[in-house]
């Protein structure tokens, strides 16, 4: 997983008029935290 994201691809995601690579806004001061079983995933734009 990269911390990336696209437009519509995912239902957890709104669609936010992202649909070319090139386009990709990247996630600033990305941190991880095993939450349970889980990884939380935090950071800016």
């Amino acid at each position: 997983i990269a911390p990336k994201l696209l437009g519509a691809g995912t239902r957890s995601l709104i669609n936010i008029g992202i649909n070319k690579m090139k386009e990709i806004a990247e996630l600033k001061e990305v941190s991880w935290t095993k939450v349970g079983d889980d990884m939380l995933l935090t950071g800016y734009f």
